[in-house]
């Protein structure tokens, strides 16, 4: 088996103290269904709210798995909490708050290069 196809896990890990367990959304490992995909959105939805003292509006607010929406190569700007889809190089190519795209112009005023900072 070529090093690429190979899985490897963790079996040293307590899951017994974790959370929050999250799923394979960058579809490494399988492809979801969307009945799944629908199934998880909601459980987490619902866990956010009941476990973990989310407003209770989320539930209502969120109106279900979007598959349009980012999946991929996500980070989350926790000083604009803005959430980031990363080209393969890290780099922000799109950027949302909630549910809304930040203009690309924000975006790039955002995220330019240290090199392009000095300019100013």
């Amino acid at each position: 088996i070529h090093p690429e196809d190979r899985i490897y896990s963790n079996t040293y890990v307590n899951l017994g103290t974790a959370e929050v367990v999250g799923f394979d959304y960058d579809y490494t490992l399988v492809s979801y269904k969307p009945a799944v995909l629908d199934l998880i959105y909601n459980l987490a939805r619902t866990r956010l709210v009941e476990s973990l003292g989310y407003p209770a509006e989320l539930e209502k607010d969120l109106k279900g798995y979007d598959p349009e929406f980012a999946i991929r190569g996500l980070a989350v700007d926790l000083q604009t909490a803005w959430i980031c889809m990363l080209t393969f190089r890290y780099r922000v190519s799109t950027a949302f708050f909630g549910r809304e795209r930040v203009k690309k112009e924000d975006v790039k005023r955002m995220y330019r290069s240290e090199a392009g900072r000095s300019e100013e």
